[in-house]
């Protein structure tokens, strides 16, 4: 350092005293983003949204899928019909066989716009029926697609009968960020007494 001793000058030594305080502003206008004690600041907060869902109670006892303007969220081949069981599942999709050998019966789902989400969980309550015995073969195929029904993947085949039971199935990481996402539920009976009952058919998924 240049003290200046050499000509003569006297070396003083001084100091400063200051407060010095800081303030942060937050950019790009995310208000969801917020900062708290013990978080992680570089992953802002996430909430878990229902993104479609259907109890069918809102459908008229005995009414066809397909036949009304307030079935908008399914359509069906074969024949589908939303009628009362009563009980827990007071009403349902009633998937029902016909006469003919092998008879497919199909409802789907309208497309689930996906985008920005993850994390996507599929519900859903089920009941396969032969009201006569000896039970026939009968089966329920469920799957997804999340190209708007190009391609379809299985989540479960269920055969003869079984009590009502909830699935519940994990559609990430294809269905993560998709716009298109459809629902299907095929069952094959063997005549007009086979049955798949479906209720409470819930999708959510995680943002961000």
């Amino acid at each position: 350092t240049c003290s200046g001793v050499d000509v003569g000058n006297i070396v003083q030594s001084d100091g400063i005293k200051a407060d010095v305080s800081f303030s942060v502003a937050q950019a790009r206008n995310n208000n969801s983003y917020l900062c708290s004690d013990g978080g992680d600041p570089g992953h802002p907060p996430t909430s878990t949204s229902t993104i479609f869902t259907d109890n069918f109670e809102s459908y008229t006892n005995g009414h066809r899928c397909d036949d009304g303007k307030d079935d908008k969220n399914w359509d069906q081949q074969g024949g589908v019909k939303f009628i009362s069981l009563g009980g827990e599942h007071s009403k349902v999709a009633d998937l029902q066989s016909s006469s003919a050998n092998n008879h497919k019966v199909v409802m789907v789902s309208s497309g689930i716009n996906l985008y920005g989400f993850h994390n996507v969980t599929l519900s859903y309550d089920r009941k396969l029926d032969d009201v006569d015995m000896p039970i026939g073969a009968q089966s329920l195929l469920v799957e997804y697609s999340v190209n708007g029904g190009s391609s379809w993947t299985t989540l479960e085949v269920v055969n003869g009968e079984s009590n009502w039971t909830t699935k519940s199935f994990s559609l990430s990481p294809s269905a993560d960020n998709k716009s298109n996402v459809k629902l299907r539920f095929t069952f094959t009976g063997q005549d007009g007494s086979n049955h798949a009952y479906i209720d409470n058919v819930v999708v959510t998924a995680v943002t961000p």
